[in-house]
């Protein structure tokens, strides 16, 4: 079950479009101020006009915290839809809306929206990077998706504390004052073996409060650590 964002696929998608041809461009996410050209002044009218027709779509995304069943439908933007560049923005100018499920022709219908809030970044469902695929967006730290927990954990220069799913994947709730809690607003990591929770359910009951289900990276050992990455994460463009 994922735990840290509920990601409503209720949007109109879009056949997907090929960026085969597209020459490289600039992928550095940089935290507080812009992802690419997506700069925290941008507005979604701006990207139409500077990316081919069919790269900028609309969608529903709404943010579920663990225990809020009452988190708000955002109208928000896709950016290479369909594609491992494929990123998402939420807009400063929809915060203060709480749309209806049903309300998606006025969100695709809607004004244009401006200055992102936060972007979000995820492998983890199929209306966001596919499986398999390489994302280029990386901070100029190297994080990006796909970073193992030990790179997290060195970039951070603290333990990183996550939740344990009960399947294959946990929320990082805790950087411990360390250097990405300032640029990582929040972060989702999978396990590739299938069996891993068990066995860092076993570190939590041994090492962390055993009703929270989380555990330190510090905690397990490096073997455990190579094996679990980063796969959904947002950051803050707003200052």
């Amino acid at each position: 079950m994922r735990n840290i964002l509920l990601l409503v696929a209720c949007a109109i998608l879009a056949p997907a479009t090929s960026f085969a041809a597209e020459a490289p461009g600039d992928f550095l996410v940089i935290p507080g101020d812009r992802a690419g050209l997506i700069t925290s002044q941008i507005s979604e009218a701006d990207l139409v006009r500077q990316l081919p027709k069919g790269y900028v779509k609309r969608t529903f995304y709404e943010e579920s915290w663990v225990g809020n069943n009452d988190a708000p439908l955002r109208c928000v933007s896709r950016i290479y839809p369909a594609s491992a560049k494929e990123i998402w923005i939420v807009w400063k100018s929809d915060l203060q809306n709480n749309w209806d499920v049903d309300a998606l022709p006025e969100c695709l219908n809607a004004p244009s929206l401006s200055a992102p809030a936060y972007i979000l970044l995820a492998t983890t469902n199929d209306v966001f990077t596919p499986e398999g695929s390489e994302s280029p967006w990386k901070m100029a730290n190297g994080i990006g998706l796909g970073t193992t927990l030990s790179a997290l954990e060195e970039a951070n220069g603290k333990p990183v504390t996550f939740s344990i799913g009960a399947d294959t994947d946990g929320n990082i709730t805790g950087w411990n004052e360390g250097q990405l809690g300032s640029s990582i607003k929040a972060a989702m990591l999978v396990y590739q073996d299938p069996d891993m929770a068990g066995q860092l359910r076993q570190y939590a009951d041994n090492k962390t409060d055993e009703q929270s289900g989380e555990v330190k990276s510090s905690d397990i050992p490096a073997e455990l650590k190579a094996k679990i990455k980063l796969a959904l994460f947002t950051v803050a463009l707003a200052k």
